[in-house]
Order: C-alpha cells, then structure tokens, then sequence
C-alpha cells in the first residue's frame, strides 16, 4: 500500500486535519435564501455532488438552492459568480477546470483570487478503462502495449487540450512513449467509445463510468485521486503510482463566494460543509459515486489552492498537446 506522505506530494495535496468548529454554528447563516451555483449541465457528478450538499444543508435548516448555469467549461457559472455581491446569497460549487486550468490558459475575466474560498468537501476520482475482454489486464500492459504501438496506440478522453489529456501525455511521457489521443465532448460519450470497440482505452471519471464497471462492460486498470489510495467503491482498483506514475488528478469540489465575503459568514457555511462531511450516508452517497470525501476549511482551501498554481499549473500553461 502507499505511503501517505509518497501519494500526497507529487500532485501538491495537503494532508488534511479537519479545523474545530463549535455546535450549531452553521446557524448563523440560517437567515438569508442562498444559491449554489453549479457551473455544468444537470446530472453530471458536479451536480449531484452539489445537490448532495444541498440536502444536507437543508437538513441542518439552511436553505439553498442549486442553480444550473453551464457553458465554456465552467467559464459562464463562475464568471457570474465572480460578478455578484459578495452578501452569501449566491455562491459556487467550484471545480479547478475553470477555476484553475481555463483560467491558466486564456482570459476568463477572473482567477481564483477573484473569490472567497470557504470549504472543500469531495474530489472526484478519474481511472483508466478498457474493455472487459481487451486482453490488456493491467496498467501495465496498457504502458507496455502504448510503448510497442507508439503514437498509434489509442486512448479517449473529455475534450481536447485541458487538463485530463495533459495528465494522459504526462502519465505516458514518463513511461517514455506517446498514444492517438481522441478527445470527446463528455465522459459519458468516452465510456460508451470504449464500450463499443471505438477506442482501445479510455480515462475517465469513475462517476460517470462505474456503473458500466459494475455491469461488467468496462474494467478498470488504474486510477488517479490525489486524494486517496483506495476508492470506497472499488477499492481494489490500484492507484497509478504502484505502476511508477508521479501524476494525480485533480477534481475538486469546494464552496466558494464573491470576493469579499465576511468572515463570520464564511466560517458558519464552512462549519455546515464539515457538519455534512461528518454524516455516513452524505459519505456513502459520495463514494457509491466513485468520490472521495474531504473536508478543507477557509485556510486549508486557500492554502491548497495557492499551492496547486505554483506546482500544478505552470506546467500545464506550458504544455502544448502533441
């Protein structure tokens, strides 16, 4: 099994330890309608993640709201985010594509510093896929294979140019080969090119392809969650670095604010995001998902952010895709 310390310092995570709050506090903002903007279209693991929080919210009597608000890879819902007054009633449910990755690549009108980091709850984990009769068996084959098919070996992904082909290119460039890489406008349109013969592999996101896994369609042969070794769901998926890979995926989910949100306010929506983290079946819910939940307050968010743009994503503004 990995070492804590081996799997957390490749991809700049943190080591977490949850931050004290006292009983209740998440009252304090009980008082105003809120809603949780989610940048991505309904029924995506963004989505659902969100709405899990929702109930949860409302569980503990606060009331919020999910709002859809796709387009541009998250561009659209976190611009008009990060254009609203910073008073709690509209908030993010933010993810570093365009959070992170978009922003380090073009002009999207804001960074990450043009919000209020209030809590972190969940990643979402990716893993490589194939065929349930692809007599590739291991990740080590589809290394192996990729390197005696150079260049021509293929493999499917969610778009093209962002951050899940560069961790692809990273992963295969440190086994010292390249893939066709085949870039598709959904997860969901990968699995089924993977299901279907289209392409050899696929990387995926384990929300959006478990249930193919568990059907017995796809298999998968490792995975990438710079949060843990082990998935709740599959736990005997083996993480990639057992196969000598330095990469992690980074896919979080985390609350987010205007710039300028107060701070007794921040810290009682922060005390109701870790409130939810603590409840098995908010967990359960996130895991059947393929997700892994965590929990950052203001600080370890912040924090956590800022170290992902100084180690993460200056090499991805200077990658070029081949």
């Amino acid at each position: 099994m990995l070492g804590r310390r081996r799997l957390f310092a490749a991809g700049g995570g943190l080591a977490l330890v949850p931050g004290a709050v006292s009983a209740n506090s998440w009252q304090a903002a009980a008082d105003r309608e809120m809603t949780l903007v989610v940048p991505f279209s309904p029924g995506g693991s963004t989505d659902v993640a969100a709405r899990l929080l929702g109930r949860k919210f409302a569980d503990l009597g606060l009331r919020l709201v999910v709002m859809n608000r796709s387009g541009g890879s998250g561009v659209e819902g976190a611009g008009y985010v990060a254009r609203q007054s910073p008073t709690g009633h509209v908030l993010l449910s933010a993810t570093p594509t365009a959070m992170l990755f978009v922003a380090a690549r073009q002009n999207t009108g804001f960074t990450y510093q043009d919000f209020t980091p209030i809590a972190l709850w969940s990643s979402a984990a990716f893993a490589f896929v194939v065929r349930t009769d692809s007599p590739i068996g291991t990740m080590r084959d589809l290394l192996d294979t990729a390197r005696t098919r150079r260049g021509v070996f293929t493999i499917g992904s969610t778009g093209s140019g962002g951050e899940y082909q560069y961790l692809i290119d990273q992963v295969f460039q440190e086994a010292g080969t390249t893939i066709n890489y085949i870039g598709y406008r959904g997860g969901g349109d990968v699995a089924t090119a993977v299901a279907g013969g289209h392409v050899e592999a696929g990387y995926v996101s384990v929300a959006g392809s478990g249930q193919l896994v568990r059907d017995g369609q796809l298999r998968y042969l490792a995975h990438t969650s710079e949060a843990s070794e082990r998935l709740g769901a599959f736990p005997n998926v083996p993480h990639v670095s057992a196969f000598g890979s330095r990469q992690q995926q980074v896919a979080f989910n985390a609350l987010m604010s205007p710039r300028g949100l107060p701070d007794g306010l921040r810290d009682a929506l922060a005390a109701a995001v870790q409130e939810a983290t603590k409840d098995p079946t908010f967990v359960t819910a996130h895991e059947n998902m393929g997700m892994v939940v965590r929990y950052m307050g203001p600080a370890e968010l912040l924090a956590y952010l800022e170290r992902l743009q100084q180690t993460v994503i200056p090499g991805y503004r200077d990658w070029r895709p081949a």
